[in-house]
């Protein structure tokens, strides 16, 4: 069990010893997995699968070209469940995939620091959004979302830190985050799957 990793911070490991987690399967696509994380964006799980599920019946292929989407009308975004803005922001990462001859190896040779730098500068790609890919579309092992809801609310819960000023926490967090690496992703992960068993 993965959280067998985390037995050296005796607090955290209580916490989460009983939590199992499924691997990870990375996507071998990450413009697509961008698209998916923006039709995701500021909705439950369940309407967002429903969106990107709509979004992807507009195409014959199972997964949209950065062409075909700069193709799309606005309508077509609409009839799919997507607003204007996402519309735009899906537009933008199609274009900057193509001005930019963005590849897969591209993005996978890149540091962490460097991916995140190099994606926000699309407008609509923030650093969560980032973070996620390379958490859950690239599988790499030590990302630690601090500015993750989620993760500020699971991490002061387990922490008895739920008084604390969001700018200490996130301090507390970054601190604490140090004894996981380099398995930060997976401490992520089970604060997640630990936040999701308290709820």
């Amino acid at each position: 069990m993965p959280n067998t990793l985390f037995k050296h911070d005796e607090e955290f490991y209580e916490a989460v010893k009983e939590i199992d987690l499924e691997p990870i399967q990375p996507t071998p696509d990450y413009f697509n997995y961008l698209l998916r994380a923006i039709a995701f964006q500021q909705v439950s799980g369940t309407a967002g699968a429903t969106i990107h599920g709509r979004f992807l019946k507009r195409f014959t292929e199972e997964y949209p070209s950065p062409e075909k989407v700069l193709d799309m009308e606005f309508a077509d975004f609409r009839e799919a469940g997507l607003s204007g803005q996402k519309s735009t922001y899906m537009q933008n990462i199609a274009r900057f995939w193509i001005e930019n001859q963005v590849t897969d190896q591209m993005l996978s040779d890149m540091l962490n620091a460097d991916l995140i730098a190099y994606l926000t500068q699309i407008k609509g790609v923030g650093k969560w959004t980032a973070e996620m890919l390379m958490i859950f579309g690239m599988g790499r092992e030590d990302v630690f979302p601090l500015d993750d809801l989620g993760i500020q609310q699971g991490f002061a819960a387990i922490f008895g830190m739920n008084d604390v000023p969001l700018k200490e926490l996130k301090r507390q967090m970054g601190i604490r985050s140090v004894k996981w690496s380099p398995h930060r992703s997976c401490a992520a992960r089970l604060i997640w799957a630990w936040k999701d068993r308290t709820v």
